[in-house]
């Protein structure tokens, strides 16, 4: 989440896991005060995209605006 005026928020909206036990995840993106909620396309890879594979982000990940620490991505 970053502030502002306004503000920013991504949020990880689903996580899927295959019978091998890799996971991806899909992300939502929206400004603050809450407006439109859109998902986030994965610019690192066009067949998966929108999923992000948790496998290959390293340390860090990078969405078409933002790169994050790994340690930022949680777990609902």
């Amino acid at each position: 989440m970053s502030g502002g005026s306004p503000g920013h928020a991504v949020m990880v909206a689903d996580e899927a896991v295959n019978p091998k036990g890799e996971k991806v995840f899909l992300l939502l993106q929206s400004y603050m005060p809450a407006q439109e909620i859109h998902v986030i396309k994965n610019p690192n890879d066009g067949i998966l995209s929108p999923w992000y594979r948790t496998e290959v982000i390293g340390n860090s990940f990078r969405t078409m605006e933002w790169q994050f620490d790994r340690y930022k991505l949680g777990h609902f």
